[in-house]
């Protein structure tokens, strides 16, 4: 494995990239710095960024390295479910794929992104404040949408850490 290479948006990737190479010892590169700096073909750990269910940067690393694990950072619930939708939408083969929740700051978005997120945060918002009876999810999105969050921890990185040190045992 040669490097952590990724891909943010507002912050919380670089952030989780950041807690990834402390615990790997590997040398991080924002996904343009590594174009220039590591050899093609290199084996990564690739980390970006969720919008629509694109990883963000995701083809143009694959198309330069070999990532033997992605890391998809975003703000919805890391089901089974939503894992197999994303490895589908992104066509991730031979590599795993790790969800990771982000944060959420209406604030530090720009352009479209911003619009788009301030209609879609306003409808689900409606949706969910129409709804009688919601569960504990539909609560936490409704506060996420509402006021922000931040769920940048290191324990969302157990998971991928774990895969790691094993594989370097091999």
């Amino acid at each position: 494995m040669k490097a952590i290479v990724y891909k943010t948006n507002t912050g919380s990737t670089k952030r989780y990239a950041d807690m990834l190479a402390k615990e790997t010892g590997l040398p991080v590169y924002e996904l343009c710095e590594a174009v220039k700096k590591l050899e093609k073909s290199s084996e990564i750990i690739y980390l970006g960024w969720l919008m629509a269910g694109s990883i963000k940067g995701y083809k143009k690393a694959l198309k330069q390295f070999k990532p033997l694990a992605v890391c998809a950072v975003g703000i919805a619930f890391p089901t089974e479910e939503y894992k197999a939708q994303l490895k589908k939408i992104n066509k991730i083969e031979g590599a795993n794929l790790y969800l990771m929740q982000g944060s959420y700051d209406i604030n530090k978005l720009r352009g479209l992104n911003k619009l788009a997120m301030k209609m879609m945060s306003s409808a689900m918002c409606k949706k969910l404040e129409a709804k009688a009876d919601k569960t504990e999810q539909e609560l936490k999105e409704y506060e996420i949408y509402k006021n922000g969050c931040d769920l940048v921890s290191p324990d969302n990185l157990k998971n991928i850490i774990a895969w790691y040190k094993a594989s370097i045992s091999r």
